[in-house]
């Protein structure tokens, strides 16, 4: 039987961020003089993607339908990174990096995606 209907997740699948999570997280705290190094940011990176793909694929995990409790666990992932940098998880920071990460200019279509979107459904022919 054809597929009829074919749906698609937009991030990581159609678009992918132009600075991970940490150089968004960087730079906003750059701009309040506050210098954290590459290589340290990297670190708390990794420690904080690692926390929230055990909380994506924890068994029974229902975020992924809830807007609230997806918000919650993108607030999680950055008091991780902001703990991993010995950095206070202030409030304001958290919110104001998980929507410069989210800002439609810090993501960019991947380069197969208009091709593949374009294509014509291939019909059988009788």
């Amino acid at each position: 039987m054809p597929y009829r209907l074919i749906c698609f997740d937009a991030g990581f699948t159609l678009i992918a961020p132009q600075q991970r999570t940490e150089a968004v997280l960087g730079n906003l705290l750059a701009r309040r003089g506050e210098v954290v190094a590459a290589a340290a940011l990297q670190q708390a990176g990794d420690v904080a993607r690692h926390w929230f793909w055990q909380e994506y694929h924890r068994a029974g995990n229902t975020t992924w339908g809830d807007d609230g409790q997806i918000q919650a666990t993108w607030y999680g992932f950055y008091r991780r990174l902001l703990a991993e940098l010995g950095l206070a998880p202030e409030p304001a920071l958290i919110e104001s990096a998980h929507l410069a990460y989210f800002q439609p200019d810090n993501w960019q279509i991947y380069p197969d995606v208009e091709a593949t979107l374009e294509r014509k459904p291939i019909r059988k022919s009788e």
